[in-house]
């Protein structure tokens, strides 16, 4: 059985159980709730469902930024209000790598000062992201690995359990050489 996690922790309001993130919600063996910090719920919902609007305080008339993730792309999106048929229009300024996001010198010149402060924003959000789901990864990769055995047992080797079984064995053998060069494994 699991436990709830330390309040105060990073991993606290990011748990498997509470699936409305940012909503109280109580985990059903502890009786407990957890919250998300401020500021964080929007964020997290919006990159977990393909697109991130960094600021939603501007008004109808004003540009506005949002960013579409295209499998390893991400496209900076501006919307601007179109006075002439008087609605907004979507213009795609450029483009950042989603694995390694950076702003080159081209899209500095393209973009405003408060949408390049947006960008920043984002890509400080995408990268504190991928830090929490490498942590959940970490956290319960034992209790994956529990569940994976409890599927392989029922299989029987099956084409699809060799298949499987092919990638686990060659993602647990870079874990291992990464715990080890790490100190983590002996």
């Amino acid at each position: 059985m699991s436990r709830a996690p330390e309040a105060g922790s990073v991993f606290s309001w990011f748990t498997p159980w509470n699936r409305n993130v940012g909503q109280r919600s109580v985990h059903p063996e502890e009786g407990g709730s957890v919250a998300a910090p401020e500021n964080t719920s929007q964020e997290i919902h919006n990159m977990t469902s393909g697109q991130y609007i960094a600021n939603t305080e501007r008004s109808e008339k004003e540009p506005k930024m949002h960013f579409r993730i295209r499998q390893n792309v991400v496209q900076l999106v501006r919307t601007e209000y179109d006075k002439e048929t008087k609605k907004p229009k979507a213009t795609v300024v450029g483009g950042l790598r989603r694995a390694k996001p950076e702003v080159n010198e081209d899209l500095k010149k393209a973009l405003t000062p408060e949408e390049l402060a947006e960008v920043d924003r984002w890509i400080a959000t995408e990268q504190r992201l991928q830090a929490l789901k490498e942590e959940v990864a970490s956290l319960s990769l034992a209790e994956t690995m529990t569940l994976a055995e409890q599927w392989f047992a029922r299989q029987n080797g099956s084409e699809e359990a060799r298949s499987v079984a092919t990638q686990v064995v060659a993602g647990w053998q870079r874990l291992r050489g990464q715990m080890k060069k790490h100190s983590a494994l002996e």
